[in-house]
């Protein structure tokens, strides 16, 4: 019921560096300069309010990548923890807890600022068994100002690892009472399927508050949220999806909301479906009709064939454009196409390609003629993790 690692441990940097691909003083220099190597900028929240996120640059992104591969992507994560494991999203969470009668929903407070680099430690010295001198660098690759950074690759698995010596202890005695517990990062859920008794709910979260400040975590009581299958006034709502029904499913307004943006969809493509603000509003419907199919919604397959009949095609300059982005690529020496980099241009142009097509058959089969015999010399998951 806990974290395991199937790796072997790393009992010096210079292993270290040799599992990353990387010489000693390489590893050592960046990960001295950790700090440097993010740019911060915000992205909205559900909410509107405003998300501070530090991205790292390039370099320490490579890195960061290649400890996912090395390291994180050898974890099997127990079955009550979701978010950033393969298979284990916010739907399949909802899932876990399909025939609840009431549930409880909990968020932590500013959960990733609250993983502090001493905790960091803990988890690559004592989960991973690493010597101290290696764990002291892997948390200086991981951390920013001595706090796990949201942006960051290695954050999420990092985030599921914060409570792996004491969380398998609180799932077990929830479920020797007959509760379900999971953990999508930073949202808790408990579910059971009988009813709970006031006093017993309000005993649960003060359990759950008290098991987050051993590790120097609070719940945002602002968020927390019981909801019950006898209170149709307050249906059952987990990760932003209903149970109600014994499976997870949209809300109603997210349904509406969908259903209203395609038609708008439609509406703009009776005017012009060439302009980028088009090709903007397209994607984002699609995504929203694509999280809709996940769902198994009945109006999904209709959504989706009405966008099939709508797609939006380039103008003749954008047509130009992806040619020259073609022949831009052609031009790059073989040696020069085993970067991320290069792999990501290699699909910007591909996807152009395809759109291209929609009104050029014969053109876009000759550019993707061109594209096959450049393709680049990394595969793409190379690319996301590192060599």
């Amino acid at each position: 019921m806990r974290p395991t690692f199937s790796g072997k441990s790393i009992a010096s940097v210079d292993a270290l560096a040799r599992a990353l691909n990387l010489s000693e003083p390489q590893l050592r220099t960046i990960a001295g300069a950790a700090n440097s190597h993010y740019r911060e900028f915000s992205i909205p929240k559900r909410d509107g309010t405003p998300r501070l996120v530090s991205g790292p640059t390039e370099e320490l992104k490579i890195v960061q990548r290649r400890i996912n591969r090395q390291i994180f992507e050898r974890v099997k994560f127990p079955e009550y923890l979701f978010g950033s494991i393969k298979e284990k999203c916010y739907i399949h969470n909802a899932n876990y807890h399909s025939r609840a009668q009431v549930v409880i929903s909990l968020d932590v407070k500013n959960y990733f600022p609250s993983i502090k680099r001493a905790r960091v430690l803990d988890i690559f010295q004592i989960f991973f068994e690493f010597s101290p001198g290696v764990a002291e660098i892997l948390t200086n690759l991981c951390t920013k100002n001595n706090e796990v950074p949201q942006g960051a690759c290695t954050s999420s698995y990092l985030a599921n690892l914060a409570f792996f010596d004491i969380e398998h202890r609180l799932v077990y005695n929830l479920s020797s009472e007959g509760l379900t517990y999971s953990r999508l990062i930073d949202d808790i859920t408990i579910s059971s399927k009988d009813l709970i008794p006031k006093k017993k709910l309000d005993s649960l979260i003060k359990r759950v508050s008290g098991f987050l400040k051993t590790k120097g975590f609070h719940l945002k009581r602002s968020k927390t949220r019981i909801s019950s299958k006898q209170n149709k006034e307050s249906p059952i709502e987990i990760t932003g999806l209903r149970i109600n029904l014994g499976k997870p499913s949209a809300k109603k307004e997210n349904r509406v909301y969908v259903r209203n943006e395609v038609r708008q969809l439609i509406g703009e493509a009776e005017y012009d479906i060439k302009t980028p603000e088009y090709h903007a509003l397209y994607n984002k419907t699609s995504g929203r009709v694509a999280m809709l199919s996940q769902l198994k919604h009945p109006e999904a397959k209709r959504y989706r064939k009405r966008l099939n009949e709508i797609q939006p095609i380039y103008t003749q300059k954008e047509i130009t454009k992806t040619e020259k982005i073609v022949s831009a690529l052609c031009k790059t020496p073989i040696g020069s196409r085993s970067s991320s980099s290069y792999l990501k241009r290699f699909y910007q142009a591909r996807y152009r390609v395809n759109i291209t097509g929609r009104t050029d058959g014969e053109l876009a089969k000759n550019l993707h003629e061109k594209l096959s015999l450049h393709k680049p010399t990394i595969k793409s998951d190379e690319a996301i993790h590192g060599k």
